[in-house]
């Protein structure tokens, strides 16, 4: 309780766009752990990303002579992402609406900004009266990746279209973004007959590092990175098996906090992995402290009730 009461003080009214980059690292590792078990930490992180959800939106003000910080810059898609995981309804809707431009292949240029310094709304700066999907305008590179993935998380219906953009994309980071939302689909069905064909020799395998990081944040079904890397294993192992930053990607995102220590143990003994000996035996560490921490659950979800309580007394 002491913990959480100093993270809401500490950044309560904090504008500092460095500590928060900072702070939301370590936001994000409290949700990592207790997001499931602590329901109210969702709530909790919400309410102390607020202020700077409104501060930094989706976009910079475009206004002329305005400039913004490269600590913002880097802040934004952050805060988002983090709100994204705590499934903010805000977030989550406004994301589906970028998506949708995204997809829309009618979208007219964005209007010119208004002269003068100020912040524009969302209804001014992005409002683009569409006539095809009347949705916001395109999300720019920096946040696309998160407007993809949380819409893509939220809506099963996005799949089909985002897979066609995917299946177009040349540019790289586009691709990357793409194939990330894609591995957060609901369906599991679907989603695991495009990995068949994937490891099969329809994607890549320079990019199935990105696959799995995209797999190891699917909030459906937490294990299916896991599961994919032990039912994949054999091409796996046969394309990276020899490299170690490939092969230690993979890994470590499969090996997520739903893995149990033991299960990832008798795994890499029986199909041990030179390259990769030390991060499974560091990832393994992980697993165990995550383990530990976890069993405290009871005690933070008590504690974030008695500071809601608090806060609204």
């Amino acid at each position: 309780a002491e913990v959480l009461g100093f993270l809401r003080t500490l950044f309560a009214g904090e504008q500092d766009a460095f500590v928060w980059s900072v702070g939301v690292a370590t936001l994000r590792r409290l949700h990592d752990v207790f997001g499931k078990e602590a329901p109210s930490m969702s709530t909790f992180l919400s309410g102390l990303l607020v202020e700077q959800k409104a501060r930094l939106g989706w976009a910079a003000s475009s206004a002329e002579g305005a400039e913004e910080s490269d600590d913002d810059k880097l802040l934004r898609p952050a805060v988002l992402g983090l709100l994204g995981k705590c499934l903010d309804k805000e977030v989550g809707k406004e994301a589906e609406d970028y998506c949708r431009a995204y997809l829309c292949s009618e979208h007219p240029a964005p209007p010119p900004p208004p002269p003068g310094g100020e912040r524009l709304s969302m209804k001014q700066a992005f409002s683009s009266n569409c006539p095809a999907c009347g949705a916001l305008d395109t999300p720019q590179a920096g946040v696309r990746g998160i407007a993809l993935k949380v819409a893509a998380s939220r809506n099963p219906l996005l799949w089909s279209g985002l897979l066609s953009r995917f299946s177009a994309a040349s540019d790289s980071e586009e691709r990357d973004q793409l194939l990330v939302a894609l591995m957060g689909h609901s369906d599991r069905v679907a989603l695991e007959a495009w990995l068949e064909k994937a490891f099969g020799g329809e994607l890549p395998a320079q990019e199935w590092a990105t696959l799995f990081a995209g797999l190891s944040q699917n909030r459906h079904h937490e294990r299916i990175a896991w599961e994919m890397l032990v039912r994949h294993w054999d091409p796996v192992f046969k394309a990276w098996g020899q490299s170690q930053f490939k092969m230690k990607s993979i890994v470590i995102s499969s090996m997520t906090s739903a893995v149990s220590v033991g299960e990832a143990e008798a795994f890499f003994e029986a199909h041990p992995c030179d390259t990769v000996r030390r991060a499974v035996r560091q990832q393994l560490e992980a697993l165990a402290a995550d383990t530990a921490l976890r069993a405290r659950a009871p005690q933070a979800e008590q504690a974030l009730r008695e500071i809601a309580a608090r806060a609204t007394a």
